[in-house]
């Protein structure tokens, strides 16, 4: 059965590929968390003092180290949110279609007193 379709792979992930797309997005998530560990460790020797004294060329670098760290953890932040999600859906043995349907149904039945008072003043009368 068809999960979903997935901008980021070009293609529909359904019950054939699923295992492909979740180690694929395990796999980016492992990486991303390698890639912060290794900027964060390069990070810490440049501020050390295991430097060399080249002056600019040092700040700079330190500068794109720390670039580098805030992409890669807002990655795999993004990352690990997705793979927890696909993760609940695996165990619980849901689909993502199936996981939106029942909550799309849920937020329709479930009228707040935001929504009523926009269906008493927006309606029309005639």
């Amino acid at each position: 059965k068809m999960d979903h379709h997935c901008p980021w792979v070009a293609n529909c992930v359904g019950q054939g590929n699923y295992h492909h797309f979740l180690l694929l997005i395990v796999n980016a998530f492992v990486a991303s968390v390698i890639l912060i560990t290794n900027t964060i460790s390069l990070l810490f020797s440049h501020i050390g003092g295991e430097r060399s004294s080249k002056g600019g060329a040092e700040e700079d670098h330190v500068a794109m180290i720390i670039v580098i760290t805030v992409l890669f953890t807002s990655a795999a932040v993004a990352l690990g949110a997705l793979v927890s999600l696909h993760l609940y859906l695996l165990l619980t043995n849901q689909t993502t279609r199936e996981l939106w349907r029942r909550f799309s149904r849920r937020r329709q039945r479930k009228t707040g007193v935001f929504d009523t008072t926009s269906i008493i003043f927006t309606s029309s009368t005639h």
